[in-house]
């Protein structure tokens, strides 16, 4: 879903998110470091999902439509670079719609202690510590005014949203 794509010249210290298959997603450090594996229930083609990754310190949880995908794992891998690419990765391209996304960094929206989050039911906004918002629409903001979102697909945009 997002990270760093080395044949592009990404450098290392990204992070990165990737569906792996239809019931694995694993994030991990561009460059080697570790990496946390997440078993989540089934995903089907044209569904929408929520999922919020949230890390507190190195405690680390990742929650699919609310419910966490398993046990609250350990992650102290300190990334030390930005992460550059919504939407790909060094393994793949999405392949679906994407809306709503929120990167915060310096705290954590959810405690990823918990079993349970309730999902947003409209548009994400700014909070304390956002660092992107990309909301279903052809604005996007980057609250940093350093990063720039370049279209660097086939990427369109769409009036199709989960709520």
């Amino acid at each position: 879903m997002f990270g760093a794509n080395a044949s592009a010249g990404d450098g290392n210290g990204m992070m990165n998110l990737i569906v792996s298959s239809s019931t694995v997603i694993f994030s991990d450090k561009n460059g080697g470091g570790g990496s946390v594996s997440y078993t989540t229930p089934t995903m089907t083609a044209n569904t929408w999902y929520h999922f919020a990754l949230t890390r507190n310190s190195t405690t680390e949880a990742l929650f699919l439509n609310g419910t966490r995908a398993g046990a609250a794992q350990t992650n102290a891998l300190n990334y030390t670079a930005a992460t550059t690419r919504i939407g790909m990765s060094y393994v793949r391209s999405w392949p679906g719609q994407m809306t709503n996304f929120r990167a915060v960094v310096g705290s954590f929206v959810y405690d990823p202690t918990l079993t349970s989050i309730t999902v947003p039911n409209a548009p994400l906004t700014s909070i304390a510590n956002t660092k992107y918002l990309m909301l279903g629409a052809s604005v996007t903001t980057d609250s940093s005014g350093t990063n720039t979102v370049t279209n660097t697909g086939s990427v369109t945009t769409s009036t199709s949203k989960p709520f």
